[in-house]
């Protein structure tokens, strides 16, 4: 079971103690879909919140790459598409 904590750092915890997360954009981008947790929250939106309004070119790569780092840290399950 994962604990999910976002107030302060954003930091995931298992039975172990804490996961390694990645850098500043991948702590955004999970910190951003908890506190949407159960909503869509579509590639426009995230792009702008992690980049703003004028985001490098490859901003959908390193998105998708992001998502995915997370759910080799999280499990297939924890991200849905």
């Amino acid at each position: 079971m994962l604990e999910y904590r976002i107030l302060g750092p954003v930091d995931v915890a298992d039975e172990t103690g804490s996961i390694s997360l990645g850098g500043q954009k991948q702590r955004a981008l999970l910190g951003l879909l908890l506190v949407n947790a159960g909503a869509v929250v579509s590639t426009d939106r995230i792009v702008d919140q992690l980049w703003g309004e004028q985001p490098p070119k490859a901003a959908v790569a390193s998105l998708q790459n992001f998502v995915a780092q997370l759910r080799k840290l999280l499990g297939a399950g924890a991200l849905v598409t």
